[in-house]
Parts: structure tokens; sequence; C-alpha cells
């Protein structure tokens, strides 16, 4: 049979929202916010949300899956609207109610917004749809190979029906009916061009859903044999955009004072602390972690070591009240003879500071 129409419903605490209906796809796409206002909640000890993949006419539910509201991204709405950190995939879950199990995943973010007062109003939910070009994907079809439908008749002249992005008609191509040799291993030896909207970001990149379809009646009727799931998102020529556009850098600095009596170098006490941010507000590596699912740290923490015109380049760019952005030393050390003064002094006779950088992007 056909891929059924499905949608989806996010539930908690009785409460319930409900996705538009995605009609007959292996590969449902909505691009929309399912929201819950809940009160007197507290994350860590609220029940597990669901979501479940429904057809749309009844019967067993396609899939579930539960997730913690302790888990969901919380961002900081005070000023500017913030960028939403990358979706992530899920996979769905067999329902206990039976019927059929798919492999299948549900794309989605989930975040979690705290009121100041119960009918405080939010703000409108973000466009969604991920911006596309238009391309073509090429397929070199060469044929079937024992075709053996499962509860249907026997083949007699199929084809192969090929869409990807959304099944849009004006998507869909489809070979010649071909019983050479056989009607169960037949040969097409076509090339085939699938439009197709392929957004700028790869992670929303759609599948090629390939469909054996079959004729009866003499051309009356089409019946659906099988079908299967290309990805082929690897074979972008582009590169991804949104993972440049969130990118974002974390810094923490080492502080020390130089000691004279011992002639060496201490970690400071007080103002600014050990371990700051370029601030001085007290910090360090352990403290900082991602700003939600779908959030990677890129690579490890690694001194950053800024001389010459690069780093009179970024002291010019930063406040004049934070730290970092001077020359340093071959060690990523920035000398000065006091916090409030990030000059560099190459004689470290006359410094009382010694500030380190390590970046992560």
């Amino acid at each position: 049979p056909g891929a059924p129409s499905s949608l989806v419903t996010l539930s908690l605490m009785g409460s319930s929202a409900q996705s538009s209906v995605a009609f007959e796809s292996s590969r449902p796409c909505w691009n929309e916010t399912l929201c819950l206002r809940l009160y007197s909640l507290s994350p860590s000890a609220a029940p597990d949300a669901v979501l479940t993949l429904r057809p749309e006419h009844g019967g067993p539910p396609l899939g579930m899956l539960r997730f913690r509201l302790s888990d969901a991204c919380q961002l900081d709405y005070s000023g500017e609207a913030p960028s939403l950190p990358e979706p992530a995939w899920h996979a769905l879950c067999p329902t206990p109610a039976g019927g059929e199990a798919f492999m299948s995943e549900v794309l989605l973010l989930l975040e979690l917004v705290l009121l100041d007062k119960p009918a405080q109003s939010l703000r409108p939910p973000p466009l969604l749809r991920p911006s596309t070009r238009r391309a073509y994907v090429q397929v070199i079809v060469v044929g079937l190979r024992n075709l053996q439908p499962h509860h249907r008749p026997a083949a007699r002249k199929p084809c192969l029906e090929l869409s990807a992005g959304g099944g849009r008609v004006e998507g869909v191509r489809r070979t010649a009916r071909s019983e050479t040799p056989t009607a169960r291993s037949p040969n097409y030896n076509e090339q085939v061009l699938v439009p197709v909207e392929l957004p700028d970001n790869h992670l929303f990149c759609p599948e090629l859903e390939v469909v054996v379809l079959d004729e009866l009646f003499g051309g009356l009727a089409t019946l659906r044999l099988g079908f299967a799931l290309l990805r082929f998102k690897d074979r972008i020529p582009w590169h991804s955009r949104r993972s440049v556009e969130i990118a974002r850098r974390e810094e923490v600095y080492e502080n020390q004072v130089f000691h004279a009596s011992s002639s060496s170098w201490v970690p400071t006490l007080t103002s600014p602390p050990p371990w700051s941010d370029s601030l001085r507000a007290p910090t360090s590596k352990a403290e900082i972690g991602l700003q939600g699912p779908g959030w990677n740290w890129e690579a490890d923490w690694a001194v950053q070591v800024r001389q010459g015109v690069a780093a009179a380049r970024q002291m010019a760019a930063r406040p004049a009240d934070a730290m970092g952005g001077g020359q340093t030393d071959g060690a990523g050390w920035e000398y000065a003879a006091r916090f409030d003064q990030p000059h560099w002094s190459a004689s470290p006779r006359v410094s009382e500071k010694k500030s380190g950088t390590l970046a992560l992007f």
C-alpha cells in the first residue's frame, strides 16, 4: 500500500498540541512549532513529554518518542531574538499498541521558555522552513533484480518512480515500463534527472524516494509493489551554511601575578580570579557547557597565540574594559603592569600581570 497520511501530537501533563496532516508521504515534513503552556512546573521534576506519530484516520500509532524537559534548551530572549541551535534526529520507538515496526526518525528541537507571569505572551515562533536552492539529482537506473512483491500479485510490467523534496507532481519522474528480460528482473538503462529544492543546510536534506509501480487491468489501475529511500546529502557540492551562522567561540583566561619575594608567577587571589572570562567574571573550562541539543564541540581547548598585526586588529575590536586581545608570547601569555592596562611589556621584571587565553571554537 501507499504511505499513510500522518500527523504528530505533543502531549504533557494532560495538555496536547497537534500538527497539520502530511498527505501520503513516507518522509513527511511539517516545519511547524507545537506549543504547550504549563504552570508551576520544575523541569527536573516534570514527567516526560511524549511525541507520537499517528496516521490521519486512526489506527495504531506509527512511532513514539519520550524526552525530558531538563534536556530542552533555554534561550535568552531579553534582547534580540537568539539564533536557534541545530535540531537533532531522534529514533522513534515502536508503540505498545502493536502494528508494523518502522525504522523511523524525527528531526526536532525542544525549547523550554520560562515565563515571569502566567499571562505573559510568547514571541512569534521563528520561521522554520530552511532556505533552499533549485538543483537536479542525476540517477542512472540500470534495473531491478528478483522482484518479489509481498502479498501482491506477480509483477507484469513494472516501472520506477523517483521523487525528492516533498513529492510534488512537477518533481516526480518515471522510467519506461519494462519486462525485459523478465518482469521480475527488468532492465531500464535510463538516465533520470530529478528536480529538487535542496536546503543550504545539509541537515534538512531530503531523501530520494524510489517506488516500484506496476499496472493492472491494462493500465487502468496502478499497483505499488515496493519502495526504497536513498540518502544523497554527502554528494551535495556546496557546504552547509547553518553551521557557520551559529558557530560560537568560547574563551577562558588564566590570570597570574609576579611574586617578587619568590621570583615566580603565582595565581591571583581575588580580582580577577585565577580563571575568568574576558570581563573578569569567575569561570572555568568545566563551567562552560553546550548551548543545548544539537551543539557539539569542534575542537579541544587550545592556547591562543597572538603576535604582530593580528594582535593589533583583535585589540582594536575588543571593548576597552575587556581582557585579552593583545600581543602574547610564544606560550600565549600577555603581560602588563596592571590588569586594567593591557599593554605589552617584553620585560617580565616590570610586569605585574600574566594573562593566558584558552579558546575553543
